[in-house]
């Protein structure tokens, strides 16, 4: 029993340890935890990032409206430090938005000039027209070898909303913002069946190149 005992003696001390680690282990925990709150230093940079994520997709959006809408004309600098106090935001967040606005083809990055609104010519025009077209007869044929009935149903769908929707309105006459996104939206669908992201998001960066010509449409004619 003597040999028993001493066992359990130390059994019940190695216990008796353990828990006495454990429970220094979770005052060091807290104590750490309430030091990285106090310090915090990483939850403010986290924070300062997603604000500034969302203050240059605002400036992003308000520009791209902007040249869409054919308010910034074609060959329009665009000075950061205006935009910055315009915006009321700092120069990193306009160039983000700058940059996002580049990647999509609306605006150009010159490193001595900086970045103005993309020209339009009818070289241009023509090239985009020949990409787009390129562009959905690969993806119509994929969509046609992999879509589904839902596929077939959202197009024919997108096509009678097109076919229905009034092009032009104003005085003088302007594409109208219901026709632009039916258009948008049927050329999407005309593609969406083919099963590839990639596919999809090169189209709509055509798209976006591609919808600065319809709101400028007597500007290409002065230079056709």
């Amino acid at each position: 029993q003597a040999p028993d005992l001493g066992r359990q003696r130390a059994v019940d001390g190695t216990l008796t340890n353990v828990a006495t680690r454990i429970a220094l282990h979770a005052q060091i925990t807290e104590k750490l935890k309430l030091t990285i709150t106090k310090r915090c230093p990483y939850a403010p940079s986290v924070a300062r990032d997603a604000d500034a994520e969302t203050r240059a997709h605002g400036v992003f959006a308000r520009l791209r409206e902007d040249i869409l809408a054919g308010h910034l004309a074609p060959g329009t600098k665009l000075k950061a430090a205006l935009l910055s106090k315009r915006f009321d935001v700092s120069m990193s967040v306009v160039r983000e938005a700058l940059t996002r606005l580049s990647e999509q083809g609306l605006v150009l990055s010159a490193p001595n000039s900086g970045f103005q609104v993309k020209p339009v010519s009818v070289e241009d025009l023509q090239d985009l027209i020949q990409m787009r077209a390129d562009i959905d007869v690969l993806g119509f044929r994929r969509s046609v070898q992999q879509g589904s009935v839902d596929w077939e149903a959202t197009l024919v769908a997108a096509h009678h909303k097109l076919a229905r929707t009034q092009q032009f309105n104003g005085d003088p006459p302007r594409l109208s913002e219901e026709y632009a996104g039916a258009h948008a939206a049927f050329h999407h669908a005309l593609i969406a069946g083919a099963g590839s992201p990639r596919l999809l998001n090169l189209a709509a960066s055509l798209r976006d190149s591609a919808e600065i010509f319809f709101v400028l449409g007597g500007e290409l004619r002065a230079l056709a």
